[in-house]
């Protein structure tokens, strides 16, 4: 008889790679009309270069933390402007079955596809979304990808624009693809007004 077949190894979760950060369960949105070979490589680009930008910052907010906490009587918590233009709430489901998650975001230049908004989910909220203030902390595996080309960032005037979760105000802002709307939001007016200048310039969105 034919020898058993070698027990399947233990994966390695300790450490993120590129095999992680490029898997092929990635959600893409947009860009229908590139070629699907060209967009899978564009994809694969564009979340190692975010991830690499976002993981750079994370780590420099908390070694400022880190220092910070040497220092008796200093607050610690970063600097929450710069983290709050990172954090993006990405919002599925409708009615009574809203469901939002918490993302870190980086709009990155494609040599392929042009454009492109990578969300990594925060790993902390990923796995019991305990805090609010989330782990700083990517999850590689929970990633989504929009390319920019042609699509068109819209907001909501007063009340309208603002969602309760969770007992706390998100700002929220839409992306409408060629053949979807999206809607996105932040914790405060402040950076949604960042954002969405920033993926208007960016899709070549004038309004």
């Amino acid at each position: 008889p034919p020898p058993p077949p070698p027990p399947p190894r233990p994966q390695d979760h300790s450490a993120t790679n590129d095999a992680a950060i490029a898997h092929d369960d990635t959600v893409v949105e947009g860009g229908h009309r590139v070629p699907v070979n060209v967009r899978g490589e564009a994809v694969r680009e564009s979340t190692r270069l975010a991830h690499s930008a976002l993981s750079k910052m994370l780590q420099e907010e908390a070694e400022r933390d880190s220092k910070a906490a040497a220092i008796p009587g200093s607050p610690t918590g970063g600097d929450a402007s710069s983290l709050s233009s990172l954090v993006l709430w990405h919002r599925s489901g409708f009615f009574f079955y809203k469901r939002w998650k918490r993302f870190y975001g980086q709009v990155v230049d494609s040599n392929l596809i042009g454009n492109v908004l990578v969300l990594f989910e925060d790993q902390q909220h990923a796995q019991s979304a305990a805090s609010a203030h989330g782990s700083r902390k990517l999850n590689p595996s929970s990633k989504r990808v929009f390319i920019l080309d042609d699509s068109k960032v819209r907001t909501r005037n007063g009340r309208r624009g603002i969602e309760s979760y969770k007992g706390s105000p998100k700002f929220t802002f839409m992306l409408e693809t060629s053949n979807k709307t999206f809607t996105f939001a932040t914790d405060s007016k402040v950076s949604r007004d960042h954002w969405v200048a920033r993926l208007r310039k960016r899709s070549n969105d004038s309004k």
